[in-house]
C-alpha cells in the first residue's frame, strides 16, 4: 500500500505508514475486520504473513502475549492478541485504536514502544517491543525486597517515563509490578500504555466489575471517579512500597476488602517495616499513597526528582547492589521440520501415554498410594469459598440491616486487630442496635482511646449518656466533640444539646412545703477562703496557671471539698502539664536544629524507645553536617491524668554532609504518646511520623 504523503510503499496489511506514520486506513475499516472469529495460534505459528511465533510470553485481561520473529524486518517484537468478548465491539475497538494511536507518541527510554494495531484471519492484535528480562512481580517475588538503591533507580525510572506520557496527556490507569519489565540492563520499562482505558470503556456498564487491580488501584479509581496523573502517582507510590519491604501496604482476603483498605486505611510507614528505608524515601512513599490527590506529588517530575535526590544521598555500595540474574533462558527462533519433529513427537506421546496409565492405576480409589485430594489453602483465593474480610463485610451487613451478624463479624475483626477503630465503631453501634447499651458505652470508649483526635466517639457517647439520663457525662462528652470539630456537620446541633442540657441542670424552685425538713444552713465561708478563690480564678483568667494552682490549692487546704477550688487547680495543673509537653516538643526542635538528636532521645524518652530510635537518630546525624527544623500547631490530647497524645505539624530540611542539595526528611504530622515519669514529661512512643 502506498502512502498518500510520502510515496512510500507500505505492506498492504499495515495501518500507519512506515516512514512518515501517516495514517493508511480508516478505523471503521479496520473495526470491521476484527469481528471475525479467532483462529488458535500456537508455536510456529504465522501471525498476519510475517510475525513467526516462537513462544507464549504472557496472558491477562487483554489476552495471550508472544514473542515473535518478525520475518519483514528480521528482529524479535511482542504481539499482544485481543480476546474475542473484547474484539466484539466495534465502536470500542474504534475508541481502543485511538488509544493506541497516542501511546505510539511516546518516546522514552523506560517506556516499551507501541508500534501498530492489525488483525489476522480475525484475531485481533497489538504490535510493541519486546524487552528482554523478567517483569517487576517477577523479581519481587524472586528475591522479596529489593536493595534501596535498586528500588529507586526502578521507581525513578518508572517516574520519569510516567512524566513523558502525562507531558502527552497520556494516563496509565492500570500501572502495576506486571506492566513494569527490567531488562537485561536492569532498567525498568513500562508496558501497556493505552490498554487500561479500552478495557474500562468495553466492561464499565457492568454491574459489580472493578476495573483494574485493586491492590495498585487508588482511592479515586477504587470510587469509580475520573483518574488523572495523579492516580498513577499512586500506583508507583504502592509499587514503591513493596519494593522496599516486601509486601503490599493493602491487603487482604478478597478485592473488595483490598479497596476498602484503599479508602479507608492508613499504611504502616515502610520504615516500621523495613528499618533500612532513608528517612526521605519513607516521606516519598506516604505522599504518594495520601488519600487525597491533591496531597500527592502532582506531576511524576517532582517525584523523580525527590527520588533522584534521595538516590544521590546513598553510599556508592548502596547504589550499586547487584540483583541476581534469573535463571537464564534460551532465544531462539525455531525452524520448524516436519521430518525432523513428528517420531521425536511420537516416541514422547507414547511414553507420555504409558505415564498416565501407570498414574491412573496407582491412584485410583482403593490403590494403597492413592492420596485424598488437597484443599486449597487459606491463601486460595481463587476458591469462592475463601473466607472474605469481617470488617468489609460487617459493615455490609451493618447497611442492610442485620445488625446481630454484623455484631458477630465486627467482635471476629477484633480478635485479629485489636486496634481497628472501624471494628470498635462498627460494634459499638451494633451493640447499641441490639440493646446492649453498656456494651456500646465501653466499644465507643475503646475506640475514643484509641484514636483521641476522631470526634466520632466522642458525639456517639454523648448521645448515649443523653439517652440515659446522664447530662453531666453527656454534656462533657459533647464538649469533647466540640473541641474536636468545631466546624463538623454536628456542630451546631451539639451546641444547641449543650444548651438546653444547660438549661435542665438549673432547678426550678420548688413550692414550700408545710411539713419540710429542716435544712441546715451552709457554714459561712472565711474571708481568707473567699480571698484565695478569688486570687486563682484572677490568676487562671490572666493565663498564669502556676499562680492559680498556688493560691487554689490554698483554698483547698482551708475547705478540701470546695468544687470550685478543685476545678480551677485542675485546670491550671492541666494548663501547666501541656506547657512542659509544649516545651518538651520546643527541646526537640532545638535539639535537630543544633545536630543532638540522639543525645535528645537519651535524655527525653523512655530507656526502651531510646534504644529503638538512637542507631536511627544517630545515622541521620552522621549523614547530615545541619539541619532547618520548624514546628507548629501542637495539639495535647489527653488520655489519662499522666499520659497524653501530642500532635505537631513538623518540617524538617537536611544538608549533607558531602554537598548536594537539601533533602525534605520530614514534612507533615508527627505524633507522640508522652507520659510523666519523675516529675518530668518524657516520650513513650512515636505513634507516627511524617
Amino acid at each position: 500500500m502506498q502512502c498518500p504523503k510520502c510515496q512510500f510503499v507500505n505492506p498492504g496489511d499495515t495501518r500507519f505508514c512506515g516512514h512518515c506514520g501517516v495514517e493508511l486506513r480508516p478505523p471503521d475499516v479496520l473495526a470491521a475486520t476484527m469481528t471475525a472469529a479467532p483462529h488458535e495460534i500456537g508455536r510456529g505459528s504465522i501471525i498476519a504473513g510475517r510475525y513467526e511465533v516462537i513462544e507464549e510470553i504472557g496472558s491477562g485481561g487483554m489476552g495471550r502475549v508472544f514473542k515473535v520473529f518478525d520475518r519483514r524486518m528480521h528482529e524479535v517484537v511482542a504481539v499482544k492478541t485481543i480476546r474475542p468478548e473484547i474484539a466484539s465491539d466495534a465502536q470500542a475497538l474504534e475508541r481502543f485504536d485511538n488509544e493506541i494511536r497516542l501511546a505510539r507518541k511516546i518516546a522514552h527510554k523506560n517506556v516499551a514502544r507501541m508500534f501498530d494495531v492489525g488483525e489476522d484471519d480475525g484475531t485481533p492484535y497489538i504490535t510493541m517491543e519486546y524487552v528482554s528480562g523478567e517483569d517487576l512481580r517477577s523479581l519481587i517475588q524472586r528475591i522479596g525486597l529489593l536493595p534501596i538503591g535498586k528500588a529507586l533507580a526502578i521507581g525513578r525510572q518508572i517516574a520519569s517515563g510516567l512524566n513523558e506520557a502525562h507531558a502527552l496527556g497520556i494516563i496509565h490507569r492500570d500501572l502495576k509490578p506486571h506492566n513494569i519489565m527490567i531488562d537485561r540492563e536492569g532498567n525498568a520499562r513500562i508496558m501497556d500504555f493505552g490498554i487500561a482505558r479500552f478495557i474500562k470503556t468495553k466492561r464499565v456498564t457492568e454491574v459489580g466489575v472493578l476495573i483494574g487491580t485493586p491492590e495498585y488501584m487508588s482511592p479515586e479509581q477504587i470510587e469509580g471517579l475520573d483518574s488523572d496523573a495523579r492516580s498513577d502517582i499512586y500506583a508507583l507510590g504502592v509499587m514503591l512500597y513493596e519494593m522496599v519491604t516486601g509486601r503490599l501496604p493493602f491487603q487482604g482476603e478478597t478485592p473488595l476488602s483490598v479497596a476498602v483498605k484503599q479508602k479507608t486505611a492508613v499504611p504502616i510507614p515502610p520504615r516500621s517495616v523495613n528499618e533500612a528505608t532513608p528517612l526521605a524515601l519513607n516521606a516519598i512513599i506516604l505522599k504518594c499513597l495520601e488519600k487525597k490527590p491533591d496531597n500527592r506529588f502532582q506531576k511524576a517530575s517532582a517525584l523523580a526528582a525527590e527520588l533522584a535526590e534521595v538516590e544521590k544521598s546513598l553510599s556508592t555500595a548502596e547504589r550499586a547492589v547487584p540483583i541476581p540474574p534469573p535463571r537464564p533462558t534460551r532465544d531462539v527462533t525455531i525452524q520448524f521440520n516436519p521430518r525432523r519433529v513428528v517420531v521425536p513427537i511420537g516416541v514422547i506421546l507414547g511414553l507420555a501415554a504409558v505415564a498416565v496409565g501407570v498414574w491412573f492405576l496407582l491412584t485410583r480409589p482403593g490403590s494403597p498410594t492413592a492420596r485424598p485430594a488437597e484443599r486449597p489453602g487459606p491463601a486460595d483465593v481463587s476458591n469462592p469459598a475463601a473466607p472474605v474480610d469481617p470488617l468489609a463485610e460487617a459493615i455490609q451487613l451493618e447497611t442492610n440491616g442485620q445488625p446481630a451478624r454484623a455484631w458477630d463479624l465486627y467482635k471476629s475483626r477484633l480478635k485479629d486487630s485489636p486496634e481497628d477503630v472501624e471494628a470498635w465503631l462498627g460494634a459499638a453501634r451494633t451493640a447499641e442496635k441490639l440493646g446492649r447499651t453498656t456494651e456500646a458505652l465501653s466499644d465507643f470508649a475503646k475506640a475514643g482511646e484509641l484514636k483521641p483526635d476522631d470526634p466520632r466517639p466522642a458525639l456517639a457517647l454523648g448521645a448515649l449518656y443523653e439517652k440515659a439520663g446522664n447530662r453531666a457525662e453527656a454534656a462533657r462528652r459533647y464538649r469533647d466533640y466540640i473541641r474536636l470539630a468545631p466546624d463538623g456537620e454536628d456542630a451546631s446541633a451539639v451546641q444547641k444539646k449543650l444548651a438546653a442540657l444547660a438549661k435542665a441542670d438549673v432547678p426550678e424552685t420548688e413550692p414550700v412545703s408545710v411539713k419540710a425538713a429542716p435544712v441546715t444552713p451552709a457554714p459561712p465561708r472565711s474571708s481568707a477562703l473567699e480571698t484565695a478563690l478569688l486570687k486563682a480564678q484572677a490568676a487562671l483568667t490572666a493565663g498564669n496557671p502556676a499562680e492559680a494552682s498556688k493560691y487554689g490549692r490554698e483554698a483547698l487546704a482551708r475547705d478540701s471539698g470546695n468544687v470550685q477550688a478543685q476545678e480551677i487547680v485542675r485546670s491550671a495543673e492541666t494548663q501547666l502539664a501541656e506547657r512542659e509537653i509544649i516545651a518538651l516538643v520546643g527541646q526537640y526542635n532545638k535539639a535537630l536544629d543544633e545536630n543532638l538528636l540522639p543525645a535528645f532521645y537519651q535524655a527525653f524518652s523512655t530507656p526502651a524507645l531510646a534504644g529503638e530510635v538512637r542507631r536511627d537518630a544517630e545515622t541521620v546525624a552522621r549523614l547530615f553536617l545541619r539541619f532547618q527544623s520548624t514546628v507548629g500547631g501542637i495539639r495535647v490530647t489527653w488520655t489519662a491524668s499522666d499520659t497524653a497524645e501530642v500532635g505537631f505539624e513538623h518540617k524538617l530540611i537536611g544538608f549533607p554532609k558531602e554537598g548536594g542539595a537539601e533533602q525534605i526528611l520530614f514534612q507533615g504530622t508527627m505524633k507522640w504518646n508522652v507520659e510523666k515519669a519523675s516529675g518530668r514529661w518524657i516520650i513513650a512512643r512515636i505513634v507516627s511520623t511524617p
